[in-house]
């Protein structure tokens, strides 16, 4: 009899986490099985994913229904995802496991095998001082302000979360199972580490000095992206055309405020590329000499990769997962402004990180490969099959 498979997260939109839930779904395929992919909300379509990610796969998408379906849109997303957990309970026994794509099994149901693919533990970011641990320079999470006062007492309550016995727990990097292994120190089994799929096969040919003085980044549009803060880097560096790529919905407030800055400032070599596909992505990198991944404390950065295996070498903050996919120090950064420093220094000695770029770029192949990722993730699946069904 086929297994019955749900891979869970409350709500599901195009980005770096798709990718990996893609990935995961085409394993699952070879396996003979078709998962449901259960959620409140979903913005996502089977035409969509063939579109954006390259790969005809085959899944469902089954929404459940929301314990307060009449003000849902008011509850924080915080309790939304915990809501979600407890709305599992009422499907679970359709299923013989789930894949936990949503970052935390707290309350999820006790009685059904989860494997949990973990992108951050939730835990880290409630129990972090700061709103965002993405802005440690930003605001501090404050018991008089509302929105503070609900993430300090979800911290609180999360304290009395342990992980089950037939809860399986893999990582998407070094950075994040350090957390884990920070936050819940009563789980003493090995937590593997699964970097995420990227395709990293020859794409261009393309020599460095024959492309484009063109840098891109890859990202949702939004705050934690920086992509205001790429654009005043732009403005120091008008002999360089920045490519912002990414998935955005063109009426929200913070594309509204780009928009304006850029049109204010009259910027010229600043180019907002919303929800293009696969291709059309590929192609602005393999034109583009550097790519810049400003997230600070990004748990992986899937996007960096797709950088490297185009051609374009990295320029990373030097935090979080980042660092395990440039362990080259000098294509790190602590602060995005200092970039037009290492520009003007890289007129004269750009062949030495030429050099750097083939070595991250079989560095990549190594660890952050489709069939690298298919590899590590069947080993996990075979494991957890055996011993927790």
């Amino acid at each position: 009899m086929q297994m019955k498979v749900g891979i869970v997260q409350n709500g599901i939109s195009y980005g770096g986490r798709l990718t990996v839930i893609v990935q995961m779904i085409a394993s699952l395929n070879k396996r003979g099985i078709v998962p449901d992919i259960i959620v409140f909300r979903s913005k996502i379509t089977p035409e969509g994913v063939k579109e954006k990610y390259g790969l005809d796969i085959n899944f469902r998408i089954r929404k459940i229904a929301h314990f307060l379906p009449r003000i849902k849109h008011r509850i924080p997303h915080e309790i939304n995802m915990l809501a979600f957990n407890l709305a599992l309970k009422r499907i679970c026994h359709q299923y013989n496991y789930f894949i936990d794509s949503n970052n935390t099994s707290f309350l999820m149901p006790a009685d059904i095998p989860i494997f949990s693919y973990v992108h951050f533990p939730r835990i880290a970011r409630l129990k972090s001082k700061y709103m965002s641990i993405h802005h440690p320079d930003g605001p501090r999470k404050r018991w008089i302000c509302p929105e503070g006062f609900c993430l300090k007492t979800l911290g609180l309550v999360y304290s009395f979360h342990s992980i089950s016995d037939n809860n399986f727990l893999t990582a998407n990097s070094q950075f994040t199972k350090a957390n884990i292994k920070q936050y819940y120190p009563a789980y003493n089994k090995e937590i593997p580490v699964i970097y995420p799929p990227v395709y990293t096969g020859q794409k261009s040919p393309k020599k460095f000095e024959e492309r484009d003085n063109n840098i891109c980044s890859v990202g949702r549009f939004c705050r934690d992206k920086r992509q205001f803060e790429q654009i005043k880097l732009a403005q120091k560096l008008p002999d360089w055309n920045f490519h912002l790529i990414g998935f955005a919905n063109e009426k929200c407030l913070f594309m509204k405020r780009l928009r304006k800055y850029i049109e204010t400032y009259n910027i010229k070599n600043v180019f907002l590329h919303l929800n293009v596909s696969k291709n059309e992505k590929e192609n602005l990198l393999q034109r583009s000499k550097f790519f810049i991944h400003p997230n600070i404390n990004e748990p992986f950065g899937i996007t960096t990769v797709e950088g490297i295996s185009n051609g374009c070498i990295p320029l990373v903050h030097n935090s979080g997962g980042q660092k395990e996919i440039v362990p080259f120090e000098k294509l790190r950064f602590d602060e995005i402004e200092d970039l037009d420093g290492f520009f003007e220094e890289m007129k004269d000695s750009d062949e030495k990180y030429v050099a750097l770029l083939s070595k991250l770029v079989e560095h990549c192949r190594n660890e952050s490969s489709l069939e690298k990722f298919s590899e590590r993730f069947g080993k996990c699946l075979n494991y957890f099959e055996k011993n927790y069904l």
